[in-house]
Parts: C-alpha cells; sequence; structure tokens
C-alpha cells in the first residue's frame, strides 16, 4: 500500500482533495427545505396609488383600468406590476406556487433580479383563467445566491385578478443532483488517470500516443456538442414535442404507470397515445431525471451528449472492424458523426428519433458486413498463418479452424443485425421501415450470398431476435391500431412537394435556419454535407479507376447511394404512390404516406456514403502499402468537406436560432405533433368540450368533476334510469371505470367525438374513479422480451 502511494502520489493526492469536496456538498445537502411565503400585504405598487389595485389582508386585487394605464416609448401597455421587497436566496431548485383567481389570461407573476445572473434563473409563472393554482420551477446553479430577488405580479387586463398567496419552496431533491453529478464526474476522471498511469505505466504523453483514438473520439464528440455546452436550449422544429414527452413520461412514472403507455395529462386532460406509438425507452433515464428535479433543459442537454458519445463510441468500433485500421476508424466517425443530415437531425430538426436511430444503424452495418464479406475471408487469412505447417495435420487444423472461425463471424453477425434492427424498432419506426426497404434490395443484389444456407439462418436468427427484443412495443401497437381507426396520415397525398433538389443535397456551404417548405428559398439544409459529397465523388473516381478493390461491391454501394438520393427527391412519384386506392395496394400507399418527406431517405445516403468512404481508404492504404499519399489526400478532402459544411451550419444556427430557458414543462406549450395519433372520428381537439356533460337530460346529477395523479374522478347521483355521461377523455382501449366504494366495474364505451362514454345505473350514488390500465396481455409480450433481453445477455458473457 505505501509503496502505491508513492509511486501514485499526484493521483492519491487529488483523490483525497476530491474525497474532501465531496463529503463537504454531501454535508451540506441535508437540512430543512427553505421555504418563503408572500402574503398580500408584502407586496407594493411600484409606480403610484392606483385606484384599480387594492391590497387586502385576503388577497390583492387588480382592475384592469383604460384611463390609468401606463405606456411606454412604444405605445405598449405597461403592465400593472406590485413588488416586494429584496431578499436572498441560495443555489437549489425552487417551486414557486400561486394561489389566484383571473378572468383573463394576460398575467404572470415573475421572479426577477437585477443580478448578473438574472437570465439563468429568472422565473415567469403564467396565471390562466382556467385554474386557480398553478406553480413552477426555478433554477439557481451549483455554487451561486441571489441577494436582490424580488416578486413581481404583473397584469395587463382585461377583467380583474386577484392573488391570495404566493409561496417559494425547496425541492431537498435537487440537493442530490449536483452531488450525483460531480461524483460521476470524479469516478471517470480517477478512472482514466488510473488506466493512464497505474495500468499502463506509461506517461500521460506516451499513453495518448499509443491510444491516439480516445483524444480523437473526444474531439468528434466535442464538436457534435457544442450548442447544448450552453445554459439554455437552441429550439428545433420538434423540440417542443419531444420535451413535452418527457414531462408526460415523468408524470406518467411517478402516478406508477410502467411501461409507459398512455399520456393521460395530454391533450388538455383528454390523454394521448404518443407512448404506445412513438416508444419511450430511450427517455425513461431522463424522465426520471427530470422527475428527481434536474431542469427540463439539462435533460435534453444530456440526452444529446449521451447519443453523440454512443453514435461515435459505436461507428468507431464498426468502421474500425471494416477497415482494420484504428486511423481509418477516426475518419470515418468524424466524417459520420459529424455529417450534415445528422447535424441538422439534431439541432435544427430536433428530431430525437431519427438522431438516435442513427446511432444504431452502424450495428446494422457491421452485422450484414460479417455476413456477406467478413466470413469468407477466413481461408486466406488461415493459409497466412498455417503455410509453415506439415502436411500432415494442416488439413485437420484448417477444418477446425475455418468451422469455429466462420461459426463465431457469422454469430456476431446475426448478433449485431439484431440488435441494431430492435435498437431502432424502439427509437423511430420510419428509420426502420426505410433501412428494411434497403436491406432486402441489398439481399437481393448480393443474392448468391442472400440464398445460402448460413446466411439465411443468420437473417433468421436477426429476425427472431428483433422480434423478441422490440414485440413488448411492436405487438400492442399493432393492436391498438387494429382496435381504434387512428388518423395516422391518411389524408396526405403531398409528399413530392417536400422533396430536395440536387442543388440542395450537393450545397457544402449549409444555412442553419429554415423550415421545410415548397421550393428552395428560406428552407432548411436537405445536404448531405462536404464530406458526403466528397465520399460520393471518391466513390465515382474509384470506379473509374483501374485496379482498386472488388468492382461489385461498389457496384452495390453506388446503387445504394443513387437510390437514396432519388428517393429523396422532389422528382419521385410519391404522390402517385400515396394516392393508389386498390384495396390490395392501400398497404404500399400507407407506407408512402408515412414516409411524410422524401429527403428522409438522406438518412440512408449518409450511413452508405460513410461505409464507403471506409472501405475506398482501407483499398487505396492496401495499394500504396500503407498511409501514402492518394489516402492522405482522400482524407484530407473528406474531412476539410465535413468541417466546411459544419462551421457553415453553427454560423447562422447559434447567431439566428430561437431559444428558451425550458426550465420545466410551464416553458412549453404540450404540442403533441401532428395529431395523427388522435381518433378518426374525434373532430377538431379546439372543438371539443372540456366539462363532464350528460348524453340527455335524464336525472343524472354531476357534483364534481377531478383530473388528478393520472385518473379522473366524478361524484354523481342518478335519480332517474339509466344514465350515460362523456367525460373529457378520449375513449383509447385501456381505459377503465369503477365504483370507488364497491369497486364495481362502470361500463364504458365510445361516444360523441370519441369521448370516453360511462354507463351510470339507475339510483347510483356515488364516486366513479376512471383509470388507465394496459390490457392484461400486454404483459405477456413484456415478459416474452425480459426473457429474451436476459437470455442474450447471458449469451454474450458466456462468449
Amino acid at each position: 500500500m505505501d509503496d502505491m502511494i508513492r509511486r501514485h502520489f499526484k493521483l492519491c493526492i487529488l483523490i483525497a482533495l476530491e474525497l474532501v469536496f465531496a463529503i463537504g456538498m454531501i454535508a451540506g445537502s441535508f437540512g430543512e427545505p427553505k421555504s418563503i411565503s408572500f402574503a398580500p400585504g408584502d407586496f407594493i405598487d411600484n409606480i403610484q396609488e392606483r385606484p384599480n389595485i387594492v391590497i387586502g389582508s385576503g388577497g390583492i386585487s387588480l382592475t384592469y383600468d383604460e384611463d390609468l394605464a401606463v405606456y411606454d416609448d412604444e405605445g405598449r401597455i405597461i403592465g400593472d406590476d406590485l413588488l416586494t421587497g429584496k431578499f436572498a436566496i441560495g443555489s437549489g431548485a425552487y417551486d414557486v406556487s400561486v394561489h389566484y383567481e383571473a378572468e383573463a389570461d394576460n398575467a404572470y407573476v415573475e421572479l426577477f433580479s437585477e443580478s448578473w445572473v438574472t437570465e439563468t434563473v429568472s422565473s415567469k409563472i403564467f396565471l390562466t383563467a382556467d385554474k386557480e393554482q398553478t406553480s413552477s420551477k426555478l433554477y439557481i446553479p451549483f455554487g451561486r445566491s441571489m441577494h436582490d430577488v424580488q416578486m413581481n405580479i404583473h397584469y395587463m387586463g382585461p377583467g380583474e385578478l386577484t392573488v391570495y398567496a404566493v409561496e417559494l419552496k425547496e425541492d431537498i431533491r435537487y440537493r442530490w443532483v449536483p452531488v450525483a453529478g460531480y461524483l460521476l464526474l470524479f469516478i471517470c476522471l480517477d478512472f482514466l488517470l488510473w488506466l493512464v498511469f497505474a495500468v499502463s505505466g506509461h506517461t500521460a504523453r506516451e499513453y495518448v500516443k499509443r491510444h491516439y483514438e480516445i483524444p480523437a473520439l473526444v474531439g468528434i464528440v466535442i464538436l457534435a456538442s457544442l450548442p447544448s455546452f450552453a445554459d439554455f436550449l437552441y429550439v428545433g422544429h420538434d423540440m417542443e414535442f419531444h420535451l413535452a414527452r418527457i414531462v408526460a413520461v415523468s408524470h406518467e412514472i411517478s402516478y406508477g404507470q410502467f411501461p409507459v403507455r398512455m399520456l393521460t395529462d395530454m391533450l388538455q386532460g383528454y390523454s394521448y397515445p404518443t407512448s404506445t406509438f412513438y416508444c419511450d425507452f430511450f427517455l425513461y433515464p431522463f424522465a426520471l431525471l427530470y422527475l428527481l428535479g434536474l431542469p427540463l433543459r439539462m435533460c435534453w442537454q444530456m440526452y444529446v451528449i449521451t447519443v453523440n458519445v454512443l453514435t461515435a463510441l459505436l461507428s468507431y468500433h464498426v468502421f474500425r472492424y471494416i477497415s482494420k485500421s484504428r486511423d481509418i476508424g477516426i475518419i470515418g466517425t468524424a466524417v459520420y458523426t459529424l455529417s450534415a443530415y445528422r447535424i441538422v437531425d439534431i439541432y435544427l430538426r430536433s428530431a430525437m428519433g431519427e438522431f438516435t436511430a442513427m446511432t444504431f444503424i452502424p450495428l446494422i452495418v457491421v452485422g450484414i458486413w460479417m455476413l456477406y464479406y467478413e466470413h469468407d475471408t477466413v481461408t486466406p487469412v488461415f493459409w497466412a498463418v498455417t503455410v509453415s505447417a506439415s502436411d500432415r495435420c494442416k488439413s485437420d487444423i484448417k477444418s477446425s479452424f475455418i468451422e469455429d472461425d466462420v461459426d463465431a463471424v457469422l454469430r456476431r453477425g446475426w448478433f449485431c443485425l439484431g440488435l441494431g434492427m430492435s435498437a431502432i424498432a424502439l427509437c423511430h419506426l420510419l428509420s426502420i421501415e426505410m433501412v428494411s426497404l434497403f436491406l432486402v434490395i441489398f439481399c437481393l443484389m448480393e443474392y448468391k450470398k442472400t440464398f445460402t444456407k448460413p446466411v439465411m439462418i443468420a437473417i433468421g436468427k436477426a429476425a427472431l431476435m428483433t422480434v423478441l427484443l422490440s414485440c413488448w412495443f411492436i405487438m400492442p401497437m399493432l393492436l391498438t391500431m387494429r382496435a381504434i381507426p387512428l388518423s395516422m396520415y391518411d389524408h396526405q397525398t403531398y409528399i413530392q412537394a417536400e422533396g430536395a433538389y440536387p442543388t440542395q443535397v450537393f450545397n457544402i456551404f449549409m444555412r442553419g435556419t429554415g423550415y421545410s417548405t415548397t421550393a428552395t428559398p428560406m428552407e432548411m439544409p436537405l445536404s448531405i454535407g462536404g464530406g458526403m459529397t466528397s465520399a460520393f465523388a471518391m466513390l465515382i473516381f474509384t470506379m473509374i479507376s483501374k485496379g482498386y478493390g472488388d468492382r461489385h461491391r461498389q457496384k452495390v454501394v453506388f446503387v445504394l447511394t443513387s437510390l437514396s438520393l432519388v428517393l429523396s427527391m422532389y422528382f419521385f412519384p410519391w404522390d402517385s404512390i400515396a394516392g393508389i386506392t386498390d384495396g390490395r395496394m392501400e398497404g404500399i400507399s400507407r407506407l408512402a404516406r408515412m414516409v411524410q418527406y422524401p429527403w428522409r431517405f438522406l438518412e440512408i445516403t449518409t450511413v452508405v456514403l460513410s461505409v464507403a468512404a471506409v472501405c475506398m481508404l482501407r483499398r487505396y492504404m492496401d495499394s500504396d502499402y500503407g498511409f501514402g499519399y492518394r489516402c492522405k489526400l482522400w482524407t484530407g478532402i473528406l474531412l476539410l468537406g465535413t468541417v466546411i459544411s459544419l462551421g457553415a451550419f453553427y454560423d447562422p444556427f447559434i447567431n439566428e436560432a430561437d431559444w428558451t430557458r425550458a426550465t420545466d414543462e410551464h416553458y412549453l406549450d404540450k404540442s403533441i405533433g401532428r395529431e395523427e395519433y388522435l381518433p378518426s372520428d374525434s373532430g377538431r381537439l379546439i372543438d371539443l368540450p372540456g366539462g363532464v356533460e350528460s348524453v340527455e337530460d335524464d336525472g343524472v346529477e354531476i357534483r364534481s368533476y377531478e383530473a388528478a395523479g393520472g385518473e379522473r374522478r366524478l361524484e354523481l347521483a342518478c335519480d332517474g334510469g339509466d344514465s350515460s355521461v362523456l367525460i373529457p377523455l378520449f375513449a383509447y382501449p385501456g381505459y377503465h371505470a369503477e365504483d370507488i366504494a364497491t369497486l364495481e366495474t362502470i361500463e364504458t364505451g365510445s361516444g360523441d367525438n370519441a369521448r370516453l362514454c360511462l354507463q351510470i345505473p339507475a339510483g347510483y350514488h356515488g364516486t366513479v374513479r376512471v383509470y388507465y390500465r394496459e390490457p392484461w396481455y400486454w404483459r405477456v409480450f413484456e415478459v416474452i422480451s425480459v426473457i429474451a433481453f436476459i437470455g442474450y445477455g447471458i449469451s454474450i458473457l458466456r462468449a
């Protein structure tokens, strides 16, 4: 022990300092939560004594009076502000609650400060007329405190606003968030230092020289994650929808629903089955972090950084395996991880499912590579090893070596293929649709290898693995689609207008703003970027040159690239396919409509060209007997094109994109996407009533209605005959009703506008509890997936 301390004295000193710091943080995390209550008398009129503002012991009354309104220099109304005195508040997470009555939505309570840290902690709690109490989260970063905070009531009419109380209370769960964060940081740092110095026995310089892929991958991840290193979020197209998913999933977990199938609080309480059709599997850790008090903004940023890390690690191992070169593996990782389409997916589009799917597509690539191109190279490798063996034992060694090696390669191949397909199925169904299409095309192009017994068996095992691991999600989704008619793009036949143009696809200098629009002006970048354009040029150059690799493989890659580009273009007849009305072809029509935007196929282009670049660099390296001038030239072109497109995107994006603090759900507009999972006969959501109503005036009295904790409770009195009551909840499969006292089942059905209809028996007096519970047979699929996951995990450990 003494010898080890002497040899690693500096490392031991660092660990000791970390322990002291961690113990201090842990000790400071105990204690009672801080709480501050503001009574009406704590507020004062900051402008003048105005007659339309009455501050009494029971509440503060603000009545809008246009004659007393104050205007700024631009003629806009300055709200009737009431301020408290200044007070101090330390770092942490706080719940700010407001009790009030409002006749209009044009009011908010704000906690603000004039100090430099204001923008990181300012909080507005908007007061809406449909509530009597609302709350919001306030976060003050670790290690900071504020001494000039004030509470402000801001009201701009019309009507009257009455505020009864404002309370600020600390959420002590958040005290442990920075503790856990620093402990994780210390563990990772110490492990890295231990690996470099204690295990390797080298200096830091020697270790980096031997393992230069580590700093290279770290640099790639940092470049891909730059916009995530901020105390705010750059707003992407679908970000509100996915942030709302994180919030809703965290709520459902707190209600005891797991796995989450139905978002019971969405759509103003009507519920929405997003989780049944858009799997939340990879969201669960970050939804739990939000539930434990982490700001919503940080949950999203941590998700993006985690995905970038996984993408870099997986793609590096895949490209290194394919090329048998660390250098080419790093180059392929940089070109793929920093590719234009992927970066646009993450930041401008915020397409969470799609950019998560791109993390796992390399697993499918390496699986296909092993099945089709790897195991047939075992023989030459063997002959190189056994060339000096005696003739007597050569054949025996040869046969056993090849059999074992082929089996191992095939086993790894179908396992990677099945794992990759399963992961994509659990994050983005459209991606698995596109990947499956191109896998079929590839298998047909390589039919001589496809229709062989080993490959067919391996593909069958991969398909079975995909079904077993993902059936817990896929089967409930399919069963729900059969049970209830949904919108699901039934009327979308204008797909072709969303296609890309060649001038966009090969545009190296991308813009960082825009949306998907008709024509090209002001449209978002629909480009494969400089790196992929260079890879395509490299592919064409290699094909027309002599002596560079397998021509058949090059043709396969060229066909797949060209087909994915054609499918992404505006001239491909998507509208004709989507408009097919023949019943026998309706399935193809529906699949085409689900694509929505043809430029999605640039995802496939990006993957195929990344693999092509890696393979061609390997061929050039073989022909030059090392990393010669041709390898260096094409490497420089690939990396330069990638960096140019990345910089061209980042420059306008970070300067022009909208941004938000997004500390909690009160910053969201409860976006749900395109309402594709609404019942077909639900009508427009904006026209639906917000309360409970009886189907007919048949003697049923609705005494109260409450929605909380994922449940609805109705107190009813039915003095007449059998009655029916409609509640503001869509009649999705899985909703049940029972009497809260006797637990007797109340029959349910679908009523007007697909609302849940309760069949109330004659003479009923009591409280009905309406709750969601997934069908019991869905649990069977979950058990199957869990058993399969454990089984495949054990097989990996044994291998």
